[in-house]
């Protein structure tokens, strides 16, 4: 009767420290960013589809942009995987790590997937600056990125843009094509929450192995 009741209060003296270790944890937000590759109307280039999981330490409907600038120091999202429908070695493949203003955002503002130096960093003789290829949402007509609570996936659209070829009007082609967005909350325990919970285990253990039987 007394070890069962001496494993009911370790037990519960394990459930207890476990869980105000757990609070004090901190998270990471991992999105999952897939844009549907498009045609582009004035000169039929292809720009690729796009899969990127990033992590961000909070909430961006609530917090700070996941932005990635490669041109920045104090970034707000760190990298995990990209995928695209076309090789690296492609002159269609779009490197949000290359250049000064290449990268991507995901906020309540917009959501965008940039290579300033596309096609090897080439300056057509109509465009000041290098050639541009990118998905975002702030082109006008500007659209509302639809962003996923935890455990969700949103969609939405989203605008394929390109300066390979200029309009009548003088503006840069556009394309509407779509995307999906998935938010992922994972758990980062602190070094003080694993030291602690791994004491707790040791003694669970210890309370747990054979005593030697009296003669």
């Amino acid at each position: 009767m007394r070890g069962n009741l001496k494993t009911t209060l370790l037990f519960l003296l394990m459930g207890t420290a476990a869980g105000s270790f757990a609070k004090a944890d901190s998270f990471d937000y991992k999105y999952t960013l897939h844009i549907n590759g498009v045609v582009l109307p004035g000169d039929g280039l292809r720009l690729p589809s796009v899969e990127l999981v990033l992590l961000s330490d909070n909430d961006v409907r609530y917090g700070q942009p996941a932005l990635y600038d490669s041109g920045e120091v104090n970034d707000h999202a760190e990298p995990l995987h990209l995928q695209e429908s076309v090789n690296p070695s492609s002159q269609f493949y779009l490197n949000p790590f290359d250049t000064d203003y290449s990268g991507f955002d995901v906020s309540v503002e917009k959501i965008t997937f940039v290579d300033e130096t596309w096609f090897g960093g080439f300056t057509p003789s109509n465009h000041m600056g290098s050639w541009v290829a990118a998905y975002m949402t702030e082109i006008p007509p500007i659209l509302t990125p639809n962003l996923p609570a935890p455990g969700q996936m949103t969609s939405g659209p989203i605008w394929a843009f390109s300066v390979t070829y200029e309009n009548p009007d003088g503006s840069y082609e556009t394309a509407l094509t779509s995307y999906t967005l998935r938010l992922n909350v994972i758990p980062e325990p602190s070094p003080a929450s694993l030291l602690a919970l791994g004491l707790i285990g040791i003694v669970a253990l210890m309370s747990f192995r054979k005593l030697p039987r009296r003669k």
